[in-house]
């Protein structure tokens, strides 16, 4: 699969068993092709170095590599094995247990325990 390196499209690939070659032009999409590259599961290519006509050779080509292909089988399994929609909600329901949420624009508890708490959820959000 070519993409441009966002994440939704990698773990569509990844899910799949399907090897990506993700083509980067800015720092955040950089930064996810090059865990996949990582792990073995895909290629990076920089969008400002690559020549068009060597897309073939560069990348598909060694996409072929069955060593892509395993790799990414492997990402499949860590995908399916950790589903994030069915953990997420346990995970918030922990970082938020005991913490008062007001509801008259006051604000809640702001105990010591409460404020590593939301600092958890928002370095998270990040």
């Amino acid at each position: 699969m070519i993409r441009n390196g966002c994440g939704p499209t990698s773990q569509q690939a990844l899910s799949q068993d399907t090897p990506a070659l993700g083509i980067t032009s800015n720092l955040v999409n950089w930064l996810h092709v090059s865990a996949v590259a990582t792990a073995g599961a895909g290629l990076r290519m920089h969008a400002y170095r690559l020549k068009p006509e060597a897309l073939p050779a560069t990348g598909m080509q060694r996409l072929a590599n069955p060593s892509f292909r395993m790799a990414a089988g492997k990402v499949s399994e860590y995908i399916t094995a950790n589903e994030a929609a069915e953990r997420f909600p346990a995970f918030i329901q922990s970082c938020l247990a005991g913490v008062t949420i007001s509801t008259n624009g006051h604000g809640g508890s702001t105990t010591p325990e409460n404020e590593r708490r939301c600092r958890r959820v928002r370095s998270l959000s990040r």
